[in-house]
């Protein structure tokens, strides 16, 4: 089986700002390697799984940014890594070579909407919603009452 891997870092668990992927700013400098070692740490999760379940080549093409962010000398040495540009086909380089599988992270930002014809989908923050009434809780939030 072959599976083909894109890592994005706005789809890494914990990213909840863009200055925490930056990597042209020096005051973002420390939350951004922070993050580098996260990405690669869940690009390795995902590729352990894929060998787990069978997978004989393993292709994982970063895609934050620049396109060189996942640490090389860190990744697990089963994976073929696809790092830094330009890439024709940015997110999705490779894929032309033909795979069995493709794991997805959320790619961030609405530039990629634009490129690649809408896959993706922005998070909506839910609606908000009144709790009934319970005379023994106290509710907090934007319907509280006191």
């Amino acid at each position: 089986m072959r599976v083909y891997i894109s890592v994005d870092m706005e789809g890494i668990a914990g990213v909840v700002h863009e200055d925490q992927t930056d990597p042209t700013d020096p005051r973002h400098a420390g939350e951004y390697n922070r993050f580098r070692r996260l990405m690669t740490g869940e690009a390795n999760a995902a590729i352990e799984g894929a060998v787990a379940a069978g997978a004989r080549t393993v292709l994982v093409n970063d895609s934050h940014w620049l396109m060189r962010n996942l640490l090389a000398e860190e990744l697990h040495p089963a994976a073929e890594l696809l790092s830094g540009g330009p890439k024709i086909r940015s997110m999705m380089e490779g894929i032309e070579e033909g795979f069995d599988a493709r794991p997805a992270w959320r790619f961030g930002r609405d530039r990629h909407r634009e490129a690649y014809g809408r896959p993706f989908r922005r998070a909506e923050r839910p609606p908000e919603r009144s709790l009934p009434a319970d005379p023994g809780r106290r509710h907090c939030g934007p319907s509280a009452t006191t």
